[in-house]
Parts: structure tokens; C-alpha cells; sequence
């Protein structure tokens, strides 16, 4: 795949690759980058899947300046341009001449022109500016786009391709990044929204106590904080217990298994498969339960007592409930752990 990008990137230039070059004029850095890919794809020169290849290098996007492409940007302006007809200006001729011996200098490889290229660009817009107030708030408002594009490493990368004569696959890049920004916003406001309804399902847990509210009602609250962020251990373990009071076994054992696997250490997860192991004993699968409490214990083999029974504080016991080997009959009791032997008593008439 190297070789057959290195020979196609060698090869003499097509009439459509002269043509997006001379209206981009410069590659960064002096190397080939991702616009000189950008460019031969157009004109149909490299194999799709060496394109791919070529986009997804994380260098292409970090070789970007992005003071050079705006600078770019804005020079090669739609206003720019028009603005440039109307001024008609002696010095800014002799400057645009300037511009584009600096664009070929740095197309032919010499890099080091290219911060003079890009403070030539930018005196150029400025002068243009001076002279014509009506460019000057048109290309003031251009200005503020291409600068927040190019304020991360992926729009600069964009706005390279836009300024290579690809701006088709500039604009599909950006509106990629837009939905992605799109998601991240909403899964940031749904996080703080499902702070707040968890802190609100608090105060309506305490209510139920005071049999103000139902049930019901708390369920429900906590089943939105759960839908609007379901990573949170002690909302599933709550939710669990809430299901349980009013008998909704099902729903109480999907609650209790998220929170055993959003579980975020050992405490948790004993928690979690402690859950499990008494929603189990109340449906009736006994060696499932038994598993389930086995689970809940093996975080804290090892531990100190007081670090176990630190653990195991935070589940709420159910009177209801049997202890799995005591409700399974003595089919069960052989596969329960042995009981710690007690210690021999002396004999008093001893």
C-alpha cells in the first residue's frame, strides 16, 4: 500500500491536480500531507483505500497551522476577491504578485517561505480592509468562522481540505464533527439534568416515609435519572429495592444486574450480587441466589473483618427473605460453606 501511495504521489501532476494547486499554492511543512492526497484523489490518481489510509494518520491532521489556513482562507475569500476588483490599488497588485511568488516558492518545497506567505496573506487583508469598510465588516464576520473552525486540530484539518479545492469533503468532515459535538452536548446536559432529578428522587424517597408519596412515584423519578445517565451503581441499586417493595420482581432483578455491572469497585460489587442473590431467593431460584451471595463475598476473601463486614453494611437485609442454604433443603447444604468450628468449652467439674 506504501509503495503504490509513494509511486502515485511521485507521478507528474494531472491538469485537475495543476489546478487545485495553483488555486491552494502550498503544502506544510515542505512534505507531502493529507491536501496533496486530497488533490490527486480528485483527480483520480490514488486508490481509495490508500486515501483512507493517508486521512486516518494522526500527523496529517497535528502538521496543520492553523494561522496559515486562515490566513489562506481569507485571502482566497469569495469577498476578498471582489473587494480586491474594486480597490484597484497599485500596492496591493504589487503585494497579490508577492502572494503568489511566495505560494510557488513554498509549493516547490521551500518551506521556510511559508510564514512569509502567511504575513503576506494577512497584510494583504488588512490593507484590503483599510481601504473598503464595507469588506471590512463582511470579511471581520468570515474571519470569526474559519477562526472557530480552526480551533481544534480536526477543523483546521478541514479547513485545510476546504482551501486544497476540496471543500465538498471539507464541509462532510464538518458536519461529521458538528453531530459528533451535537451528541457530546446532549450526553453533557442529560448527565447534569440526571444530577439534579437524583438529588429531587432523594427528597421523594424521604417523602415516601412520610406517606406523602407513593411508591410508584419515586419509581418513576428514578427511572429517569437511570434512562438519563445509566452509569450510576447506587441509582440501580435504589431503583432495585424500590421494585422490590412493591413486588415487580422482574424489573427489580434487570435493576439489580445494572447495578452489579456499574459497579466501580469491590464494595459495589458486593453490593450488586448481593442484590442479585435476594431478588433470587424471592423468585425461587435458590442455586442461582446462592451464586449470587458466594459473588458478594469474594471481593472481600482476603480482607480484615471489619473490612468485610465495612463491605457488606451497605445492603439492606430482607426479613422475608430465607438464607438460601437453610431455604434449599439438605440437598443444598452440601454445597454450602462450612460453618467456623466452635470453640470446646471446659468442663466445669474439671
Amino acid at each position: 500500500m506504501r509503495a503504490v501511495l509513494r509511486a502515485t504521489l511521485t507521478a507528474k501532476p494531472s491538469a485537475r491536480w495543476t489546478s487545485v494547486v495553483s488555486k491552494r499554492g502550498r503544502a506544510v511543512g515542505g512534505k507531502v500531507t493529507g491536501r496533496w492526497v486530497v488533490g490527486l484523489v480528485l483527480s483520480g490518481c490514488v486508490m481509495l483505500a490508500a486515501l483512507g489510509q493517508a486521512q486516518s494518520a494522526p500527523a496529517s491532521a497535528a502538521a496543520v497551522d492553523p494561522r496559515a489556513e486562515v490566513a489562506a482562507a481569507l485571502y482566497a475569500a469569495s469577498a476578498t476577491q471582489a473587494a480586491a476588483e474594486r480597490a484597484a490599488d497599485v500596492k496591493l497588485r504589487t503585494l497579490h504578485k508577492e502572494i503568489e511568488a511566495l505560494r510557488t516558492q513554498v509549493h516547490t518545497g521551500a518551506a521556510q517561505h511559508q510564514a512569509d506567505l502567511t504575513a503576506a496573506e494577512e497584510k494583504y487583508v488588512a490593507a484590503l480592509a483599510s481601504h473598503d469598510r464595507a469588506y471590512a465588516q463582511e470579511i471581520a464576520v468570515f474571519r470569526k468562522t474559519v477562526e472557530d473552525i480552526a480551533a481544534t486540530p480536526e477543523g483546521a484539518a478541514a479547513l485545510a481540505r476546504f482551501n486544497a479545492g476540496d471543500e465538498l469533503g471539507a464541509l462532510a468532515i464538518l458536519d461529521d464533527l458538528r453531530t459528533a459535538h451535537d451528541a457530546a452536548r446532549q450526553k453533557r446536559a442529560a448527565i447534569e439534568s440526571a444530577a439534579e432529578g437524583r438529588r429531587i428522587a432523594t427528597l421523594a424517597l424521604e417523602a415516601r416515609t412520610k406517606g406523602k408519596l407513593t411508591t410508584a412515584q419515586v419509581i418513576a423519578r428514578y427511572e429517569e435519572v437511570t434512562r438519563l445517565d445509566p452509569g450510576v451503581h447506587w441509582d440501580w441499586v435504589e431503583l432495585g429495592r424500590l421494585y422490590q417493595d412493591i413486588g415487580n420482581l422482574p424489573a427489580a432483578l434487570r435493576a439489580v444486574q445494572a447495578a452489579a455491572d456499574t459497579a466501580t469497585d469491590d464494595r459495589d460489587r458486593s453490593v450488586g450480587h448481593h442484590a442479585i442473590g435476594e431478588v433470587l431467593v424471592r423468585q425461587g431460584d435458590l442455586p442461582g441466589a446462592l451464586t449470587a451471595y458466594r459473588k458478594s463475598q469474594r471481593p472481600a476473601y482476603g480482607a480484615s473483618p471489619s473490612a468485610r463486614a465495612s463491605q457488606l453494611s451497605f445492603t439492606r437485609p430482607t426479613t422475608a427473605s430465607p438464607r438460601p442454604c437453610q431455604a434449599a433443603g439438605k440437598k443444598a447444604w452440601s454445597s454450602c460453606p462450612s460453618p467456623p468450628p466452635r470453640e470446646k468449652t471446659r468442663n466445669r467439674s474439671s
